[in-house]
């Protein structure tokens, strides 16, 4: 089972030392400057993705916040080498936490690095729309799909 919870300090520090080099690269990209240099205040709302494991050994799986904009959801998600030990569960856990998503805003969506090919896999799977790329950046979307109403159909 996977689970969404406050990000701690001992989280934090797992993290770092599990983070998959590629995500790492991404925000350096994005934000011109390391993770935990002046970007520390993305961290202030994150939450840690955990895999709960039978006997209490849980594990990091990465870390992630949705910022808001404009009534739009805006997610970002970090993960850590982990990821790769529960790929189904993680796909899973993706497919119902993007419909809870979209349950409450009309659009969701972000911008991923070219070279993040696990991410870029990922969002695909999920079902994104491409936008036209920014830099080194594929910005995507997805919609919340309106149920029809008319009766008879």
């Amino acid at each position: 089972m996977i689970i969404l919870e406050d990000l701690k300090v001992g989280q934090l520090l797992e993290f770092l030392k599990f983070v998959r080099p590629e995500d790492l690269k991404e925000v350096e990209a994005a934000a011109g400057r390391t993770l935990l240099g002046e970007n520390i205040a993305l961290l202030q709302n994150a939450q840690a993705i955990v895999q709960i494991e039978p006997g209490g050994a849980d594990r990091l799986l990465g870390i992630g916040a949705v910022d808001i904009v404009e009534g739009y959801a805006v997610p970002w998600v970090l993960l850590t080498t982990y990821v790769y030990h529960h790929p189904i569960e993680f796909l899973r856990f993706s497919k119902r936490y993007l419909q809870a998503l979209l349950q409450r805003y009309p659009l969701v969506g972000n911008a991923i690095h070219h070279s993040n090919i696990l991410h870029l896999r990922w969002l695909e799977w999920l079902g994104c729309e491409w936008q036209d790329p920014i830099r080194d950046f594929r910005p995507f979307l997805f919609r919340r799909k309106e149920e029809s109403s008319c009766v008879g159909e």
